[in-house]
């Protein structure tokens, strides 16, 4: 799990003050801070990225050039989501400030503040006018009208499927608990298998990280493994990663980076065990990654504040946004 540092950008909240959206120019560079998220619109058209710069940009994806720049929060972005219509972008930072903005305008919609410190991920509800919000204190699916909790899962660790019909919960690394959100029935007991991260877009497969460096050796170190969430088998095990895990849309691909030192992303065909690398021939880490909506693309930030843009299918790059960190 990753969390927002906080610095102080005087000049910047100076900035934020005076001029909320700054005019997008074809030559821009990415973040000068960490990339902290990265969102494919539903039409996988554009591409959201926020940093701990206090920025939200919008690209376009088959060009790369730069469509709007929102110095969006007072904080460090901690992560953006488009709703499923494409015609609203929501961001979130480091103490729980959600914000809205139309897409085609540009302009701040309502926004509230929920209450989760450190929120890591942020999508839209599989119910209407709902948004879920994931981080080390569980999930909670608040109304994206008015912020009003309507339902939380408190735990060190939670991931919340797609239809919002299955939990996995975790105090620990030791067990990881399954339940059925409708019945309140324990489903499974992953034990020994560390923390749940993510499931699949169909709900069918569920993965889980266990760190196994010990604690501050160094690079860290750590094993994903694959779940079936119907019948609680191991489906993959990929050892020697680190990092954030996600699933391929079409849930062929499981995405990891090969470690925190190592400036590449790896995705393993789940089916087949095999693998290809993507990344930064500089050694930069990267912080963030995402897929497109057809599953043919992937978008990976760096702590450089670059952004890159990879075709899984040829396995080469597209192009690179160079980062504004030095």
């Amino acid at each position: 799990m990753r969390k927002c540092f906080g610095v102080a950008w005087s000049l910047l909240l100076l900035i934020l003050a005076v001029s909320p959206v700054v005019a997008a120019d074809n030559a821009a560079v990415g973040h000068s801070d960490d990339v902290s998220s990265l969102a494919f619109s539903p039409d996988g058209k554009l591409l959201a990225t926020a940093g701990y710069d206090h920025f939200v940009k919008l690209w376009d994806v088959a060009t790369g050039k730069l469509v709007a720049n929102f110095a969006e929060q007072d904080n460090q972005v901690c992560a953006v989501a488009f709703s499923p219509d494409g015609k609203a972008l929501a961001s979130i930072d480091m103490d729980g400030h959600l914000r809205f903005r139309d897409v085609a305008t540009c302009k701040k919609m309502p926004g509230f503040t929920l209450n989760m410190d450190w929120p890591e991920q942020l999508r839209f509800g599989a119910k209407p006018d709902t948004i879920v919000v994931s981080g080390s204190e569980g999930v909670i699916i608040a109304s994206s009208k008015t912020g009003k909790t309507i339902r939380a899962f408190k735990a060190n660790n939670a991931a919340l499927s797609l239809d919002e019909e299955t939990v996995a919960l975790s105090a620990d690394c030791r067990k990881t608990k399954i339940w059925d959100v409708k019945t309140g029935k324990l489903l499974h007991m992953l034990k020994g298998v560390g923390y749940p991260e993510s499931f699949s877009s169909d709900h069918k497969m569920l993965a889980t990280f266990l760190e196994t460096s010990k604690y501050g050796e160094l690079p860290p170190d750590g094993t994903l493994t694959v779940w079936d969430t119907s019948s609680g088998k191991q489906i993959t095990r990929v050892p020697n990663c680190w990092g954030y895990i996600e699933f391929s849309p079409d849930n062929k691909l499981i995405a990891i980076s090969a470690n925190i030192w190592c400036g590449c992303v790896e995705f393993v065909d789940i089916a087949t065990g095999t693998s290809q690398s993507a990344g930064w021939s500089e050694e930069w880490f990267v912080t963030q990654y995402c897929f497109s909506p057809d599953s043919k693309l992937v978008a990976i930030g760096g702590e450089n504040g670059g952004i890159l843009l990879w075709d899984i299918t040829s396995g080469t790059k597209v192009y690179e946004i160079p980062g504004a960190r030095k």
